[in-house]
């Protein structure tokens, strides 16, 4: 597998026990994506590969303060045994599109303190 994720400028190659594409997906899970594919293709190269790509909109942050991303994919997949697997993604900011900043968590609220004279 190679990777080139939407919200890392990394190429991730697969390869030990805990990979660089499982590192990068827990720390994405962690910012609560949610994805919308808008528009998609799929082109069949033979009975073992195929690729799929498109448009999609995510949206990451808690759900009251979502940022949405507009981005673009792809993936390759290939038939091996009886499983379909990825063997090649590619995620993209969608050109033209600035990410706006995931908000930071908000601080509880702190109370004045009256100046003792």
């Amino acid at each position: 597998l190679s990777f080139l994720p939407t919200v890392s400028g990394d190429h991730i190659k697969s390869g030990g026990t805990l990979t660089e594409t499982e590192l990068y997906f827990k720390a994405f899970v962690q910012k609560n994506p949610f994805g919308t594919i808008t528009d998609d293709s799929i082109q069949v190269y033979n009975e073992y590969t195929y690729l799929h790509s498109g448009m999609y909109t995510f949206q990451l942050g808690e759900a009251d303060a979502r940022t949405p991303v507009e981005a673009r994919f792809s993936y390759v997949w290939e038939k091996i045994g009886n499983d379909w697997k990825i063997a090649h993604h590619h995620s993209s900011v969608r050109p033209g599109e600035t990410p706006a900043p995931v908000p930071a968590p908000k601080a509880p609220a702190r109370k004045n303190k009256k100046s003792r004279k």
